[in-house]
């Protein structure tokens, strides 16, 4: 899109041109430049409107249905737009990944997101917040993700555990849903 926040304004020597629309299972993103300690790899359901009171009932009961969540790559920077699989921005989707560990510890989880989000490991929630469209002036008024603005300790157990992000959109910045996240640290730890 074009716009200014400056008021009027005149463009010159761009082209529009249509792209063909890709079908959401043929969305392949190379993950190889990931850095080894960010999640790249989710699964993500369709989306759905967020009941404010029993969401968590709404997230259990599509978790039963794990299996019809597509696979998804995070892009090369780690960031998962949401933006690139559904063009609705005012509704939410359910990320999900698998972190093994090899024993019971904890390892601290950088993460952003834009617009609001609640994160679950092992169906505890550990955060649960909204963007600040305040930010701090290094991320512009766009709403910027960067990996290292919230941290939260997840709490592993031995053995599979269940990280879920639970992210709404908002059209108020369009093209602008998605999260990004990393672990501190790999030490005895698999991801999905």
């Amino acid at each position: 899109s074009l716009y200014s926040n400056f008021g009027g304004v005149y463009f010159s020597d761009f082209s529009i041109s249509e792209i063909e629309e890709l079908e959401k299972q043929d969305v392949h993103y190379d993950s190889r430049q990931v850095l080894k300690n960010y999640i790249s790899e989710w699964r993500m359901s369709e989306m759905f409107r967020k009941d404010s009171v029993g969401f968590l009932n709404q997230v259990d009961s599509l978790l039963a249905h794990v299996d019809s969540f597509i696979k998804i790559k995070a892009d090369k920077d780690g960031l998962v737009n949401i933006s690139r699989f559904y063009d609705n921005m005012d509704q939410t989707v359910v990320l999900t990944s698998e972190i093994t560990s090899d024993s019971d510890k904890e390892v601290t989880l950088n993460f952003d997101y834009a617009d609001h989000l609640v994160l679950l490991m092992n169906s505890e929630i550990l955060f649960d917040g909204g963007m600040n469209f305040r930010p701090p002036s290094e991320k512009g008024t766009e709403g910027r993700v960067f990996v290292d603005d919230e941290e939260t300790v997840l709490r592993l157990r031995k053995g599979v555990n269940s990280l879920v992000f639970v992210l709404s959109g908002d059209n108020r910045q369009k093209y602008n849903w998605g999260a990004i996240a990393k672990l501190e640290s790999l030490d005895g730890l698999t991801l999905e």
